[in-house]
């Protein structure tokens, strides 16, 4: 009971104002696989399964399967996330991002997450994160174990999106999930 009213206090404290909500609606996260040429370089609010551990956190979907054809592969249904911080710090960086994240609001999010794992470790959580979708039109490829494999982005560069954080704008634990979400 604890952790809904520690969930419910952070939700209620945030106004889309607060959040610096996007304007669009949120898409699944396989939507936005599934429309990668539309939606490249945009800034889109993406709905999915938060998921983080020491390699990096991702928003994962579960409405298309476990794998989807982008570029000839089979990629993960997942979306890496990356902080806006580490494209703003980075002076030499390729991407330039249009906007200031929302840092504070996306602490308190990361906080509540934070808690709600301690008192539930197999909980699921569904997060809205607005931010700038980077996808290449080509994957580039490298050598490995002598086959040639397609880089991504985060960890292992196994996803093929990123989207850099712009703001989180939704929060929802599901408590009766027994498992916690698959590492994409």
């Amino acid at each position: 009971m604890r952790l809904l009213v520690i969930l419910s206090m952070v939700l209620v404290s945030f106004s889309p104002s607060t959040l610096g909500q996007s304007r669009s609606k949120p898409q699944s996260v396989c939507g936005v696989l599934r429309n990668i040429a539309q939606l490249r370089g945009k800034v889109i609010t993406v709905r999915g399964i938060y998921h983080a551990d020491y390699h990096g956190t991702a928003l994962e979907g579960k409405d298309c399967g476990e794998r989807i054809q982008l570029d000839g592969v089979p990629w993960p249904v997942a979306i890496h996330l990356q902080s806006a911080s580490y494209y703003l710090d980075e002076p030499e960086a390729q991407v330039k991002v249009p906007f200031s994240p929302d840092l504070v609001g996306i602490a308190k999010i990361e906080s509540a997450i934070s808690h709600a794992r301690q008192e539930n470790p197999g909980a699921e959580i569904r997060l809205s994160v607005s931010g700038l979708l980077i996808a290449p039109e080509k994957y580039p490829t490298t050598s490995e174990q002598g086959r040639t494999v397609k880089i991504g982005f985060g960890h292992g560069n196994k996803l093929p999106v990123e989207l850099i954080v712009k703001s989180y704008s939704a929060l929802v634990l599901n408590k009766n999930s027994s498992a916690a979400p698959s590492t994409p």
